[in-house]
C-alpha cells in the first residue's frame, strides 16, 4: 500500500513539474529531468497520469498531439506492449502549454501550482468520500468475495463499493458504485434489498446481479425472483423478474426488459465478457475498471462492431488482440496510457 506521505510528495512534484514545463516546455534539459522523474517510480507515473486526466477534463490536449503519436509494431499474443517515451514527453509538452497559458493570465507561477494541486484534489475527493462511506470496496482489477453475517454471499467487481445495513426487520445494501452479485440466504422475516441510485431490488432468496452505471442501473436474475422498483423514472418501474430476466433502468428514459441465459450473467466473476454486436468503444468501457490508466480508442476503430468472448483480467493483451483482428494496433504510450488506433 502506498504511504500517504509518498503520495503527497509525488502530487506536489507533479504540480511543480507542470509549472516548470509551463515556463519553458522546449528546454531539453528540463524535459530530460522530467522524464527521469517520471521513470523513477510507478507512483510518479500514476500521479502524472492523473494530472493528464484532470487536464484533459478541463481543456484536453490539442488534437494535433494525437496525430503526432508515432506508429509502432502491432502487438502479438501475450507480448508486452512497448512504452513510448517520446509520446510521453509530448504529453508533458501538451499539458505544459496549457499551464503556461494559465500562469500568464495569473502572472504568478505559484498560482498555477496551486491550480494543479486543487484540480488533483477535486478529482480524487469523490473517490475518497466514496470509500469513507463504504463498508466494502475494490480497486482497479480487484474482485472480492464476502460472506455476510446472515450467510448470504456478496461478490464485488473491480472499482465497486457497497454500504451494508442489517437490522432485525430487514437486510439492506446500497450499491454506491460499480457492480455486485448476490447469493441471498432466504429469511422471510428479513427481506433483502439492494439500492442502486434509486433502483431498488427486493428478494427473499435468489441469486442476482446489480450494475450501477452513469445512466442508471441493470438488474440480472440468475435464479429465483426479485422485485425491482424505481420511482425516479417515467413511467415508474415496478416489475417482478425471474431467472434469465435482465432489466435496464435508464434515467430519463424508463426501463427495458431483455432475456439472457443465466449462465451468461455477471461473467465478470470469472473474468470474462461476452460482447454481441457491440462497438469497440462499448467493449473498452468494460475494461476501464481493470486498467490503471487511460484507454483511448481512435475513430473509425471505436465505431467498429465486434462479437466474442473476451478476458477481462488481461486488458492490455486482450485489447491488443481485438485491435489486431481489425487491422489496428495497440500502443502503450506511457505506463498509464493505452491507445488503440489504425
Amino acid at each position: 500500500m502506498t504511504d500517504q506521505s509518498e503520495l503527497a510528495k509525488a502530487e506536489d512534484e507533479a504540480a511543480n513539474w507542470a509549472v516548470l514545463l509551463a515556463d519553458d516546455p522546449e528546454d531539453a534539459e528540463l524535459v530530460r529531468a522530467f522524464s527521469a522523474w517520471l521513470d523513477s517510480s510507478a507512483l510518479n507515473a500514476e500521479v502524472w497520469a492523473r494530472t493528464l486526466r484532470v487536464h484533459r477534463g478541463m481543456a484536453a490536449l490539442s488534437p494535433a498531439t494525437r496525430d503526432r503519436w508515432p506508429e509502432t509494431a502491432s502487438v502479438g499474443q501475450r507480448k508486452k506492449i512497448p512504452v513510448d517515451s517520446d509520446a510521453m514527453r509530448r504529453d508533458a509538452k501538451g499539458i505544459a502549454h496549457f499551464w503556461r497559458a494559465l500562469s500568464r493570465k495569473a502572472n504568478w507561477l505559484p498560482l498555477a501550482s496551486l491550480a494543479v494541486a486543487a484540480c488533483l484534489t477535486l478529482a480524487l475527493l469523490p473517490q475518497l468520500t466514496l470509500r469513507l462511506s463504504a463498508d466494502f470496496f475494490t480497486g482497479t482489477g480487484e474482485q472480492r468475495s464476502l460472506l455476510l453475517s446472515d450467510g448470504s454471499r456478496l461478490f464485488l467487481a473491480p472499482e465497486s463499493a457497497v454500504d451494508i445495513a442489517y437490522s432485525d426487520g430487514g437486510r439492506s445494501v446500497r450499491l454506491l458504485e460499480g457492480s455486485a452479485f448476490f447469493e441471498v440466504q432466504p429469511d422471510p422475516g428479513r427481506p433483502f434489498s439492494v439500492d442502486a441510485g434509486g433502483t431498488r431490488t427486493t428478494v427473499l432468496g435468489t441469486a442476482f446481479g446489480v450494475d450501477r452505471t452513469d445512466a442508471g442501473a441493470v438488474v440480472s436474475v440468475v435464479h429465483g425472483c426479485v422485485r425491482v422498483e424505481d420511482r425516479s423514472v417515467s413511467p415508474e418501474v415496478s416489475d417482478n423478474l425471474g431467472a434469465g430476466d435482465r432489466l435496464a433502468v435508464t434515467r430519463g428514459r424508463g426501463a427495458s426488459l431483455t432475456r439472457a441465459l443465466p449462465g451468461e450473467m455477471a461473467l465478470w466473476r470469472r473474468g470474462e465478457l461476452i460482447a454481441r454486436n457491440l462497438t469497440i468503444s462499448e467493449v473498452v468501457e468494460s475494461f476501464r475498471r481493470y486498467y490503471s490508466g487511460v484507454i483511448w480508442v481512435a475513430e473509425p476503430l471505436a465505431s467498429q462492431r465486434v462479437t466474442g468472448l473476451y478476458r477481462l483480467d488481461d486488458p492490455i493483451n486482450t485489447l491488443a488482440e481485438m485491435a489486431e483482428a481489425h487491422g489496428a494496433t495497440a500502443r502503450q504510450l506511457s505506463p498509464w496510457l493505452l491507445v488503440l488506433s489504425h
